[in-house]
């Protein structure tokens, strides 16, 4: 802080725009879900060239008294964007056994416009009853300007 105040990065002109971001998850069915989360902040150029923060994780722990303790044997999922439905490939999605629960994980590059994600988990097999689990999702963005100058000196 003290660089930023009297040293030369407090008055320097060199700046960048930076794209923060919030998401969240704000509603999800808390009967067979104990915690839904979004995490794994990476940040990359978007579209206009500006550098921007995207999430890369969706967690979610399954209630183990109401599901049970085994993993689900095979878990589909599809985000929405507004109407558009845009399926995840099977490879991004995953499950582990946790201390919270059976765990879902998934691992997709969220832009910015996703709205709802959609979870079907097969506990059996395909044959039997999927349960359905859909999490609406709530994100936050602003620009914001970053020195250039202290970035550098933090990079060190």
């Amino acid at each position: 802080m003290f660089l930023w105040n009297c040293g030369n990065c407090g008055h320097a002109k060199s700046y960048y725009i930076f794209v923060e971001k919030r998401s969240k998850i704000v509603k999800f069915d808390s009967t067979f879900v104990k915690v839904a989360d979004i995490t794994g902040g990476n940040i990359d150029l978007n579209s206009e060239g500006i550098l921007e923060r995207y999430f890369e994780m969706i967690q979610v722990y399954l209630d183990s008294t109401k599901y049970g303790k085994t993993l689900p044997k095979k878990v589909t999922g599809t985000f929405f964007k507004g109407q558009e439905e845009v399926v995840i490939d099977s490879a991004n999605i995953y499950t582990r056994e946790t201390v919270l629960g059976a765990g879902i994980f998934v691992q997709q590059k969220i832009i910015g416009d996703e709205t709802r994600l959609k979870l079907v988990i097969y506990k059996d097999n395909e044959d039997s009853e999927p349960l359905i689990l859909e999490f609406d999702i709530e994100q936050n963005s602003w620009k914001e300007r970053r020195s250039s100058c202290l970035a550098e000196y933090l990079r060190l």
